[in-house]
């Protein structure tokens, strides 16, 4: 939220888009603006996926996404699990 606010979306999300530039940055020129997504809610199937979501996106905005903040975001998770496993192995 800090980073995206209400664009993050819960698909094609601007997360998932940072996390893949910090780990393959190759692909930061291919960013670009895309138009307003349509808006994320209920899905009820494939077919009404696709038509509701042509282009996959569910109310996310990628463009927003940075290298950097996908650094952060897998710096914390991988923090996060290791506190889990560690917890669990006690």
């Amino acid at each position: 939220r800090e980073f995206y606010g209400d664009r993050e979306g819960q698909h094609a999300t601007p997360s998932e888009i940072a996390l893949t530039l910090h780990l393959q940055p190759s692909l930061q020129n291919k960013q670009r603006p895309l138009p307003e997504p349509a808006p994320a809610g209920p899905i009820h199937g494939p077919e009404d996926f696709r038509l509701r979501h042509p282009d996959g996106r569910m109310g996310s905005d990628p463009y927003l996404a940075k290298a950097e903040h996908g650094a952060i975001l897998l710096d914390k998770a991988a923090s996060a699990l290791c506190d889990e496993l560690s917890n669990f192995l006690k």
